[in-house]
C-alpha cells in the first residue's frame, strides 16, 4: 500500500511506479494499513507490462488524493505496487493468489475509497512508440470497457 508521500516522490524524481518488489517498504503501509489512515483503491487498464510506462496514472492518483485532502500517510492499492510482479518464490506465489481471490472484498471493504482511471495511453494522448521499447513491444489498446478486471470493478465501486 504505498503512501501518497512516497507517490509524490516518485513523481517529483521521474520514476514509474515501482513493483512491489522494487517499493520502498518503508514508503509502504505492509499488510493492512492503520484504521487512521484513508485507503484508496485504483482501478485503472494496464497500458503495457507496466501499467503506466508515461506516469499518467500516477498523476491522476496524487491530483485525487491531494484534491480530497489526503495526508502523507494515505495509501493506495495500485496492483503493480500491491501485488508482487514477475517470478515469484512459492510465498510470494501463494501470497499473490490468496490477494487475487480476495480482490473484490478488498475493494467493497467499508473504508475502501475507489479512484477509477478508465484511459487508456491513445486516450490520454500518448503515442506508444514515443515509450521505451520494452512497453512499446507489449501495448495494450484494450478499452477500460473491455478489460474484465476493470469492468468488474467499476461495478463494485457503483455499488458501495
Amino acid at each position: 500500500w504505498p503512501k501518497l508521500s512516497y507517490l509524490r516522490l516518485l513523481s517529483a524524481n521521474g520514476l514509474l511506479f515501482p513493483s512491489r518488489q522494487e517499493a520502498d517498504p518503508e514508503s509502504c503501509h505492509v499488510g493492512i494499513p492503520p484504521s487512521t489512515v484513508r485507503k484508496f483503491f485504483v482501478s485503472h487498464p494496464w497500458w503495457s507490462s507496466h501499467p503506466d510506462p508515461v506516469k499518467y496514472q500516477l498523476q491522476r492518483v496524487i491530483e485525487a488524493m491531494e484534491r480530497q485532502g489526503c495526508g502523507d500517510e494515505d495509501c493506495v492499492f495500485y496492483d503493480f505496487c500491491s501485488l508482487s510482479q514477475g517470478l515469484r518464490s512459492e510465498r510470494l506465489q501463494r501470497q499473490f493468489e490468496a490477494a487475487l481471490n480476495k480482490m473484490t472484498l478488498n475493494q467493497c471493504y467499508s473504508e475502501m475509497e475507489v479512484l477509477i482511471i478508465p484511459e487508456t495511453a491513445m486516450e490520454a494522448g500518448f503515442d506508444p512508440s514515443t515509450w521505451p521499447a520494452q512497453y512499446q513491444k507489449t501495448h495494450n489498446t484494450a478499452s477500460y470497457a473491455e478489460r474484465s478486471w476493470c469492468v468488474c470493478e467499476s461495478m463494485i465501486a457503483h455499488v458501495q
